[in-house]
């Protein structure tokens, strides 16, 4: 990691527990960083068998899908897609996410607050329209980060997924040892 510049330090919110739940928008303006935000398509699809699962809804529901670029000190560090029920956030299209923070309107405008969620994380390498996007080889090393962000009554709010640069991401975790009761 020496000499190859700032990389922008994600606190994975769901592994370092709950009370540190943050949006990138969040962590970004907490570490200091300039972040910028994309929005590469905002548009309605429907519950396919998986989404149906997820969010407990029949196949069909309409769910919002908005794909983003997110750029940390103006380098390109992440495309996000974030899929949520149309029908708990109507007319949700009216907001600017490339300036707006998408859990900012879902708690001030919807009254809908993240205060749980969990991540996996894996490896993956960049497809040739990610890489054009984030700006590295086709085929790069990257991390692939699946996420689902649940609200105080336990309910799907978000379901995420994320390609993110594996030169320009450092994941960030607290171990601490939990004796057996």
């Amino acid at each position: 990691m020496c000499g190859r510049g700032p990389e922008f330090l994600w606190r994975s919110p769901n592994l370092t527990g709950i009370l540190d739940l943050k949006s990138f928008t969040e962590e970004a303006a907490h570490q200091r960083r300039s972040q910028t935000c994309q929005v590469l398509s905002l548009s309605r699809i429907e519950c396919d068998k998986q989404f149906s699962r997820r969010f407990q809804v029949m196949l069909g529901t309409p769910l919002w899908r908005l794909a983003r670029l997110r750029t940390v000190d103006g380098i390109p560090t992440m495309i996000e897609t974030s899929f949520f029920l149309a029908e708990r956030f109507p007319d949700i299209d009216r907001f600017d996410f490339g300036r707006e923070s998408l859990f900012q309107v879902f708690q001030q405008t919807y009254h809908a607050g993240a205060v749980q969620g969990e991540e996996k994380i894996s490896i993956t390498r960049t497809t040739g329209e990610e890489a054009g996007l984030l700006d590295v080889a086709d085929g790069a090393p990257a991390f692939w980060i699946v996420s689902q962000t649940y609200d105080a009554q336990g309910e799907l709010l978000e379901y995420c997924r994320t390609v993110a640069r594996g030169d320009r991401l450092v994941l960030s975790t607290i171990l601490e040892r939990w004796e057996a009761p």
